[in-house]
């Protein structure tokens, strides 16, 4: 009997295990957004706003520990024990049914319950509070049927925690299980490779980034992805050589925030907005997204708008931020580093370089024209190699010649020639019948402009694919 319990406690910790393995190597993107999507205080009425809810200790111990989800495996673990856990209470549970083969049963519906909540796991709206809360219920039974059998009269101190723990949480119970079962799903893995070029790009891993997408088949690439592989791009100075990449480039740039917008995209539009320097714009996307965001508390937003308010010379502003973020159990030092008595003098030349870039033009402006954004940066400041990038694959992208030989005569100046813009240079030249001594002073090189010839005898050919002049005649 007692080889046959070990064995299945043997095969509960494997379950668990396993659960740990598949969510490291498959799935640990998702642990990531669910812990930027809240905010966790270590304040007393932080604490006591959590008392007046239902299942307030299963709520306040499941989020200060999906808090903790910001540190890789570290999410993983924490579920794969959690589960555990309840796998194996509910396997002791029904153990003290005393009938023929009870072990063998108990082990396979604890495994089947295990399985069950990692499935729901899976979900980005499942709390880790559900999975403490059923751990609760379980254990409280197992104790209290465990102290009733060695000594009924200790059983009453187990009905009393049941009745303050589990009979709160247990009125959401019948919501609870209409809302689980419809939400069990297959692993969402586009999902998680939009969650994962998101935070490797938040990490700052804009190679892995270009890496993550490159590898990812065209079926499953989304505007996501792409978004964050031409703003790595972009942040290592590679954007115009990478604009061609993909056969549907997505900037961002041509995308308005409004009621329609999938609230996924409407999450990353501060990121292209604070690289480009915008601070206004990239408050307002960093402020929306942490509205839209459970019980209005962004943790990554929050952070965001330090930032910007840091470099806005916000000071009031900005340390209000930092000091909601020194009260968390992850962000505390990152806070204290940014108050401004404290910061060194990297981080103040870092704000001083961010503070060039900003827009300084003195106009009214009512919509999130990316034209109007970037061309008022790029007065304000031509040195903005990241606007004028921006500004000139995006005229590009849209095929408007004209619009792109203004651009660019107006803001590029003395810089170094792209093999981007030098072949949309020909395009223009070719199409306005310029004349030789336009040519001459565009200053095209002269391998561009051999190809160039070469490709005008064989328009469209794909043997130029990688070529803009084959982009401006395929794509529609």
């Amino acid at each position: 009997m007692h080889q046959i319990k070990h064995k299945s406690i043997i095969a509960i910790g494997i379950v668990a295990i396993a659960a740990f393995a598949f969510f490291v190597l498959c799935y640990q993107y998702h642990f990531y957004y669910k812990e930027q999507n809240q905010i966790f205080l270590l304040t007393a009425d932080f604490f006591c706003a959590y008392t007046s809810t239902p299942a307030w200790l299963a709520n306040y111990i499941g989020d200060l520990l999906t808090a903790f989800f910001y540190y890789r495996y570290l999410g993983p673990l924490i579920v794969a024990m959690c589960v555990f856990v309840l796998g194996l209470y509910t396997y002791k549970t029904l153990k003290f049914i005393n009938i023929r083969h009870i072990d063998v049963v108990a082990c396979i519906v604890a495994i089947i319950i295990m399985l069950l909540e990692c499935v729901y796991h899976l979900s980005v709206t499942y709390q880790l509070a559900a999975t403490i809360g059923k751990i609760f219920l379980v254990a409280t039974i197992y104790q209290s049927v465990y102290w009733y059998k060695k000594a009924w009269w200790s059983s009453l101190s187990a009905i009393i925690i049941f009745m303050l723990i589990t009979i709160p949480y247990g009125k959401h119970y019948k919501a609870d299980i209409k809302q689980y079962i419809g939400s069990v799903r297959a692993p969402e893995t586009i999902l998680e490779r939009d969650f994962a070029v998101d935070n490797e790009y938040y990490f700052g891993n804009y190679g892995r980034v270009l890496e993550m997408v490159k590898h990812t088949p065209n079926e499953q690439l989304t505007q996501e992805m792409l978004f964050f592989y031409y703003l790595s791009a972009a942040q290592m100075g590679q954007l115009p050589e990478r604009l061609l990449d993909f056969s549907n480039p997505y900037l961002g740039t041509f995308e308005k925030i409004g009621p329609q917008t999938p609230h996924i995209l409407i999450n990353n539009m501060h990121e292209l907005y604070w690289f480009i320097g915008d601070m206004t714009y990239a408050e307002r996307a960093a402020m929306m997204t942490h509205v839209f965001s459970p019980q209005n508390r962004n943790v990554r937003m929050i952070k965001r708008m330090a930032e910007i308010n840091l470099v806005t010379a916000d000071t009031a502003a900005a340390i209000k931020y930092l000091r909601i973020l020194e009260k968390t159990p992850i962000y505390s030092n990152w806070a204290k580093r940014r108050m401004p008595d404290a910061q060194n003098e990297t981080l103040r030349n870092q704000i001083a370089h961010k503070q060039l870039y900003i827009n300084a033009t003195d106009d009214m402006q009512y919509g999130d024209d990316a034209y109007v954004i970037l061309t008022q940066l790029l007065n304000s400041n031509p040195n903005n190699d990241a606007a004028l990038n921006y500004l000139l694959c995006s005229d590009l992208l849209t095929k408007q010649m004209d619009t792109f030989w203004r651009d660019y005569n107006n803001y590029y100046g003395a810089r170094r020639h792209r093999k981007l813009y030098d072949e949309a240079l020909c395009i223009y030249l070719a199409g306005t019948e310029a004349s030789a001594e336009q040519w001459r002073q565009a200053d095209i090189s002269a391998d561009v402009q051999a190809r160039f010839d070469e490709y005008c005898k064989q328009r469209g050919s794909s043997l130029f694919s990688d070529t803009y002049w084959y982009y401006f005649d395929t794509h529609k």
